[in-house]
This record gives structure tokens, C-alpha cells and sequence, in this order.
């Protein structure tokens, strides 16, 4: 009985919290209703994580929430109408990834997948009071400790006492595996050697891919598209990998861009050892080539900066107030592409 009457304040206290918290609505869109089911306790935790009640809605809600199937299998003018200009994040199935994670495993990756996207959306990064100057605390849920949103700038994390404020573990790269290592050395080769054979890489017999490098082509199952694209990891190499016959046909230059987006939070490509503060060159390249690649705001702003002059990432974090694992991400895509180089 005082268990129960101690899960009964908990709640109650919770719920009250909860009650202050700002609302913001996500409209699913391509989504079964298993999987929206599967979601409402994934929405439930960011809530408790970002103070914000996220609330699913049939309309009036100011996110979509995209089913990246859903997403990679339709015309861009419907998902244009669909999305009405507002932002939009992407999640898949809890079903249809259960040869490849337990339902734990799943739970936990849908959750950061999701509190990646939500954090760049400047509404809930508004409307958040999880928000610090060094970026999200994600682990801290106590009021008391909780940091608020800038007064000055409620839409970015930046501060002029950045570089102070950095946690050294947010520069740091993570571990690349021998496996990983092989396949993005190969297709790096490839990009820039017209005489590389052709690469089949795999994530599972349902989930291929295939680089024609001389052809400047690439075919993927819809679903390593969606593991490399939405999850952002990698595949391994399978020599006889051949995608199935709903597979679709990109562009190779495409593909790079997203696996150095994947490659993002892996060492960059020829990093130096303060590649914080090692400036950064454009090699002749336009800014409106990124388009070809990104439509981000930020990550164009980046591109007209690097034309400029050689410039650091740190530098350039404080011109364009971007989070620290985007950033990342950017320059990989970039430095994999030779759109730009160390200057050391």
C-alpha cells in the first residue's frame, strides 16, 4: 500500500509539472496506427527530457512527424503540400526494424533519433527549458538544475564564452571499426578514381546497396536509404550485395554527402590534431553547389563563409550558432566531397 500511495504523489506531482509545461503538436503522417501506438511512450520520455508536452494531433499541429518510408517513397511536391511549410522529423515503424534490434534496442535509438531532430527545431528549442549554452542536458531532470532558455537568443546555443563552456567529450570522435573503416575507404576511393570496380555493401539481406563508380551511380534498398539517411549508420562490405527490384537509383555525389553526414561523429577526414581551431579552406567551389546536397539555412550560411576565407570550425560556430554534432557532420559531408580542406 505505501508503494502504491508513493506512486500515486509521484504521479500526481509529475502530472501537475506537466500541466506548466508548453505543448507543441506533431501530426503523424504515413504512419500505421501500431506504430503511432508504439510512439506515444517515446514522446512521453523527450517530454519528461525537454519539458515540453509533445502531443500527437490529427491537425493544427506545428511538427510533422514523417514516416521516413513513407518519406523516401513519395514525390516531393506531395510531401511539400503535406508538410505546409512547417518542419517535419522522421521516424520509422517499431515493426519493421525487429531483425535488427530488440524492442529495447529500438526504443532507445527511436528516442535519440528523435531528440536529435526535435533539438534543431528553433520552436521547441524555444519553447524548451532544457536548454543550456553548451547544448541539452539530457540527463539532469530536476528543476532546480535545469538550465533556461537564453534570454538574448532563445534560438540558438550560442554564447560569446563558447569555446569555455565546451565540454572536451563533444569534439571528441567516436570509434571507427575496421569493418566501418573498409567500406567508407573504398567508397572514397571510388569517388575519386574512375577505374574503382563496383562496391556492394549490405545492413541485411533486405537492406543493399550498390556504387557504380564509373556510371556516378548508386542503387539502395529503401531500406539501407533509411538506415543510412535516418539512423545514420553504416553498412558493411558484401561483395555480392544486390539490391531488390524496388531498389531506387541516386546520384553518387548525393550519397557521399549523406554518409559523411552518417561519418559525422567519427573522426574527420584527415583531421588535424586541433582541427577546432585548424582553419578550413574552400577549394573554388560555389555555395549554391551545397544546394545540390542540403537545403538547411545553416548549412548554406557555412558554405558562404567558407568562400570567404579560410576560417576554423570554431569560428565558424559562432557565426552560424550551430550545434557542435552538426557542425561535425557538416564538414565531414564536405571534406568527403573535397568541397573544402585543412589549410594547416
Amino acid at each position: 500500500m505505501k508503494r502504491f500511495a508513493l506512486w500515486e504523489t509521484l504521479s500526481r506531482r509529475l502530472g501537475s509539472k506537466r500541466a506548466r509545461w508548453p505543448a507543441i503538436g506533431l501530426q503523424p503522417v504515413g504512419l500505421w496506427p501500431r506504430d503511432i501506438a508504439a510512439l506515444r511512450p517515446v514522446l512521453e520520455k523527450l517530454s519528461d527530457r525537454l519539458a515540453v508536452n509533445f502531443e500527437l494531433r490529427d491537425d493544427a499541429a506545428e511538427i510533422v512527424l514523417l514516416d521516413a518510408d513513407y518519406a523516401v517513397s513519395s514525390a516531393p511536391q506531395i510531401l511539400h503540400a503535406l508538410k505546409e511549410n512547417r518542419p517535419s522529423v522522421l521516424t520509422t515503424g517499431f515493426g519493421d526494424d525487429e531483425r535488427l534490434l530488440s524492442v529495447a534496442q529500438y526504443f532507445e535509438r527511436c528516442q535519440q533519433e528523435l531528440l536529435r531532430q526535435l533539438k534543431e527545431i528553433p520552436l521547441v528549442r524555444a519553447q524548451s527549458a532544457r536548454w543550456s549554452a553548451t547544448g541539452w542536458d539530457l540527463e539532469v531532470l530536476t528543476d532546480h538544475n535545469c538550465p533556461s532558455v537564453p534570454d538574448s537568443d532563445s534560438d540558438s546555443d550560442f554564447t560569446s564564452a563558447f569555446d569555455s563552456e565546451l565540454d572536451a567529450d563533444q569534439l571528441a570522435a567516436e570509434p571507427l571499426d575496421c569493418a566501418q573503416k573498409d567500406f567508407v575507404q573504398r567508397v572514397l576511393y571510388g569517388l575519386h578514381h574512375q577505374n574503382a570496380q563496383p562496391l556492394g555493401a549490405s545492413y541485411d539481406q533486405f537492406a543493399c546497396m550498390r556504387f557504380e563508380f564509373r556510371a556516378r551511380f548508386v542503387t539502395i534498398d529503401p531500406k539501407a536509404q533509411q538506415m543510412l539517411r535516418v539512423w545514420r549508420e553504416l553498412p558493411l562490405v558484401l561483395p555480392d550485395a544486390q539490391p531488390s527490384p524496388e531498389a531506387n537509383g541516386y546520384e553518387l555525389n548525393e550519397t557521399i554527402w549523406h554518409l559523411g553526414v552518417a561519418c559525422g561523429r567519427y573522426a574527420l577526414l584527415n583531421q588535424p590534431e586541433d582541427w577546432w581551431h585548424t582553419p578550413l579552406r574552400s577549394l573554388g567551389r560555389r555555395a549554391a553547389e551545397l544546394e545540390r546536397y542540403t537545403r538547411q539555412p545553416r548549412h548554406l550560411e557555412l558554405g558562404r563563409l567558407l568562400i570567404g576565407s579560410p576560417i576554423t570550425p570554431s569560428e565558424m560556430r559562432r557565426h552560424v550558432r550551430i550545434g557542435i554534432p552538426d557542425l561535425r557532420c557538416f564538414l565531414q559531408a564536405c571534406l568527403f566531397l573535397r568541397l573544402v580542406c585543412w589549410s594547416n
